[in-house]
């Protein structure tokens, strides 16, 4: 069953396929890997194509305005569905992020949350929710900056995620946020 809802889509600041019909398949996932979602729209204007492929990121917000998910484009490709032309545009959340390598060093005495904002690169940086500890010696952070960031986390008795381009640390079985959806947006797929 297909079952579409009123979106909004921009790409980069520029808003995009007004009145067209908009669906978001994939799911998000609140862990350190990149979540994968495909955005597939009905008969986009050559403008429109022109905007998606220019831009890096692709915002999609609910009919209220809030921000529904977010992520880089990855792939754009173009089809004929009966007598439309359907765009799936792929967007990965949190993909440079998770391509980042580091190698930073902090002396002793640096606290777990000094750490994690110094060394968070290619993501915006959420509330830091877990126990902030001061490091007993000094340590060096190298390789992939998710890896670095991941033991921080558990460090601090937490966990680490991406979300909307946004790392959070949060103790565990926490969330740094409170999400409210309405009933009436959320979609069943009962293939």
């Amino acid at each position: 069953m297909d079952n579409f809802r009123p979106l909004t889509i921009k790409a980069g600041d520029e808003q995009i396929s007004e009145g067209h019909r908009i669906r978001v398949q994939g799911s998000k996932n609140m862990t350190l890997l990149p979540d994968f979602l495909v955005v597939e729209v009905y008969n986009l204007t050559d403008e429109d194509i022109a905007s998606i492929t220019h831009n890096k990121t692709l915002f999609v917000y609910g009919e209220n305005g809030g921000l529904l998910c977010s992520g880089e484009i990855d792939a754009l490709y173009t089809h004929q569905r009966g007598a439309n032309m359907v765009t799936e545009i792929s967007i990965v959340d949190g993909k440079t992020f998770w391509g980042t390598k580091i190698s930073k060093s902090f002396g002793g005495g640096s606290s777990i949350k000094t750490v994690f904002q110094n060394i968070i690169q290619n993501a915006k940086i959420g509330p830091f929710t877990a126990s902030d500890v001061k490091l007993i010696r000094g340590q060096t952070y190298t390789g992939r900056l998710a890896e670095c960031v991941s033991m921080l986390a558990k460090s601090a008795n937490g966990r680490a995620y991406i979300t909307n381009g946004t790392v959070y640390v949060t103790s565990s079985g926490e969330s740094a946020e409170v999400v409210k959806l309405n009933e009436s947006e959320i979609i069943l797929d009962h293939s």
